[in-house]
């Protein structure tokens, strides 16, 4: 089963109970769960290694939907998200053409919900597991914010409040080298 960015607003899927993920994963209440690095790269469009150059805006989720699309309700505007401008230097999955752009990575900002996993920080350089949204220009994060791993020297490191089997698969991965070959 392929993963797309869910439009749903996670309000309502927080109130519902329910996440569509793949039946060999395990579900948290705000979306499937990622135990391994080939779990993020199967379910992503986009493996990018690149770095965040700045915080470009503040939206709601909403905004990026066309008027009736997104599931929103009657004056639902879903949550509200961080637009991040990153400059993808290599693509190791998906569209290569995104190599040497700056795209639009949005990250669940943390006035939202005190739980969201944030990465994003001027010069961080970064590994990103990535879902296009429908516009083909902002991009989500595999995982809400799993799919982001900082790279840090020669090494990878796992986002804080990921699941412990995931960081234990990106600890043992050692570097971004071995990252390349995985997916391949």
């Amino acid at each position: 089963m392929r993963r797309v960015v869910v439009a749903a607003p996670v309000a309502l899927a927080l109130m519902l109970g329910t996440v569509a993920c793949s039946p060999d994963r395990t579900t948290g209440l705000d979306g499937p769960v990622y135990t391994s690095v080939a779990d993020l790269g199967e379910d992503a469009d986009v493996v990018a290694v690149g770095e965040f150059i700045e915080l470009s805006r503040t939206v709601d989720e909403a905004d990026l939907y066309e008027e009736g699309d997104g599931g929103f309700i009657e004056g639902d505007r879903g949550i509200e998200l961080d637009l991040w401008s990153f400059r993808v230097n290599e693509v190791l999955q998906g569209d290569a053409e995104l190599a040497g752009q700056v795209i639009e990575i949005t990250q669940m900002s943390p006035r939202s919900t005190e739980d969201a996993i944030y990465s994003a920080e001027e010069g961080r350089r970064a590994v990103m597991f990535l879902l296009a949204y429908d516009n083909g220009e902002t991009y989500g994060v595999v995982g809400i914010g799993a799919g982001s791993l900082e790279i840090r020297g020669d090494e990878l490191v796992a986002p804080e409040g990921v699941d412990p089997a995931l960081r234990q698969d990106v600890d043992a991965l050692g570097g971004l080298s071995s990252l390349e070959e995985s997916l391949r």
